[in-house]
């Protein structure tokens, strides 16, 4: 069987922790059950090998979730055992489900010195290794901890998985910096989302990568540029194309289509000679208008479960501009963007729309469109879309409706 992971970085954030720690299946991830400890005693519920290792809360900015961290390799080299040999390893065995895909996030950081950057290697491990990759972490010369939040997703092939985390550090460091590890879960992911980037192939214009307003997921977008920005000549026809087999937002592949129907891709960041958004520039400053300014772009999501609930997020701003408005409809709901204010943040209304439970026809399909707020004044702006679907309750669960 062909194994399949995925790895992205995302800044430290606090959204989600609580329901995520909630459900974690490794135990002491946040290493708040043990009191400093030495080079080569393990925490609590963990397994470990090698030096040094030690839970401390006496590190600057030392912790992301509580007061204590794992430390690799603090101390120098005259402590007892001494600081250089970067060998310290820790590891937990948790039962998984074969075929059930998992989320394992955790925050890394480096502390002190900018010449010796710190690295950590992170397996899964099932049957066979499900994941081996190596993070590193750079501090910023100050006695401070810089941090980074990472997230690794995995499909078990096993009963049984362990998650490893190492000392990777191969400069020759030495009492100069040291790495920290906190915040560690693993979670069975319950939501399946597909994300779709509307683009241009211009140069300089690229997908955007990172979370949408969709609280679940990961940070994979299919980046969707049919073709160069439009250059306002109207003899040029506008597209109607299909994307196929999207991939999810763990770059997992689906059978999921796309259709979209008179449009035309345009772009007002930066790359273009225009103005970002401030937020999430790739995905906010570049979309799809109609094909004329007063017309409709017509959307057909095929290849969903016609059992299923879906939730669907709409984007729509034209880069730093704000004076866009877009009407969405989906069945007989018809929800719009006011697009005032250049956000700093995805604001529902603001400059997205949010279309809740909504269930595909027979044939698995959801039907939609997008038309312009401003008839005669302005386009469509259709910067891209989440397609979220909703977990269902476990086999055998009885739902009572009262």
């Amino acid at each position: 069987m062909k194994k399949r992971y995925w790895s992205i970085v995302m800044a430290v954030v606090a959204f989600g922790c609580a329901s995520a720690q909630a459900n974690n299946l490794l135990l002491n991830g946040s290493f708040e059950l043990d009191s400093p400890t030495t080079g080569t005693t393990a925490p609590t519920n963990w397994n470990m090998t090698g030096y040094r290792g030690i839970v401390s809360a006496g590190y600057a900015n030392g912790s992301t979730d509580g007061t204590n961290a794992m430390v690799f390799d603090n101390g120098t080299g005259s402590s007892t055992p001494p600081s250089g040999t970067h060998s310290a390893k820790i590891w937990q065995t948790v039962p998984t489900k074969p075929g059930k895909t998992y989320k394992l996030s955790f925050d890394w950081g480096a502390y002190h010195s900018s010449a010796y950057p710190q690295k950590l290697l992170v397996q899964v491990i099932g049957f066979a290794s499900l994941v081996s990759n190596v993070y590193p972490a750079v501090g910023n010369d100050s006695p401070w901890t810089v941090w980074h939040s990472h997230v690794v997703g995995f499909v078990a092939d096993s009963n049984h998985t362990t998650i490893v985390f190492a000392d990777a550090t191969d400069n020759g460091e030495v009492g100069s910096a040291d790495g920290l590890l906190d915040n560690v879960v693993l979670v069975e992911e319950q939501f399946r989302v597909f994300n779709v980037d509307f683009s241009v192939n211009n140069p300089g214009s690229g997908g955007y990568t990172g979370f949408g307003a969709a609280p679940h997921g990961g940070t994979n977008w299919n980046n969707w540029a049919p073709g160069p920005k439009w250059d306002h000549n109207f003899s040029t026809p506008p597209f109607t194309a299909t994307l196929t087999n999207l991939t999810d937002s763990y770059g997992f592949p689906g059978e999921v289509d796309l259709t979209l129907e008179l449009f035309r891709p345009y772009d007002v960041g930066s790359s273009q000679g225009g103005m970002d958004a401030a937020v999430a520039p790739a995905l906010m400053s570049d979309f799809f208008i109609s094909s004329n300014v007063n017309d409709t772009a017509a959307l057909t999501i095929s290849g969903l479960d016609p059992t299923a609930i879906y939730d669907l997020y709409f984007y729509a701003q034209n880069g730093a501009y704000s004076n866009a408005i877009t009407m969405f409809t989906v069945g007989s709901a018809t929800k719009g963007v006011t697009n005032t204010v250049n956000a700093s943040s995805f604001i529902e209304g603001e400059n997205y729309v949010r279309f809740q439970s909504v269930k595909p026809n027979g044939s698995g399909q959801i039907t939609g469109s997008a038309v312009t707020g401003l008839p005669g004044v302005n386009w469509v702006s259709w910067n891209g879309l989440q397609i979220l679907e909703q977990p269902r309750p476990p086999e055998g669960m009885m739902i009572m409706i009262r």
